[in-house]
């Protein structure tokens, strides 16, 4: 889910060689809202049939994690944008330094 256009969105997974690995991306102009809405977020749900609290939004911004509360999911903030560990932090269950640290994050009891 981004707040950028659909087309934007695929057109940077093409150019990070992983377009491949998604099935579901959604844009501000997908038909599912944009965040801080949860619409992008539940859309991504009934697509595949998951129960919202069984997903966990990654984010690095306040309206990622506000959509992902919101959509009723796990939130994980990590510190890859200009948001700070203050400002995410009241918002996330985690707050992790980038998204490497999922593994360990999902390890945990």
């Amino acid at each position: 889910m981004t707040n950028d256009s659909e087309a934007v969105a695929h057109a940077h997974l093409r150019a990070a060689g992983v377009a491949e690995l998604f099935d579901f991306v959604a844009g501000y102009d997908s038909g599912f809202g944009a965040k801080p809405d949860p619409g992008p977020l539940l859309a991504f749900a009934r697509t595949h049939r998951l129960t919202p609290a069984r997903v966990a939004m990654v984010g690095d911004s306040a309206h990622d994690l506000i959509a992902g509360r919101a959509a009723g999911m796990r939130t994980l903030a990590v510190l890859t944008g200009v948001a700070g560990s203050d400002e995410l932090a009241p918002l996330a269950d985690a707050v992790l330094a980038d998204i490497g640290a999922i593994p360990g994050w999902l390890e945990e009891p």
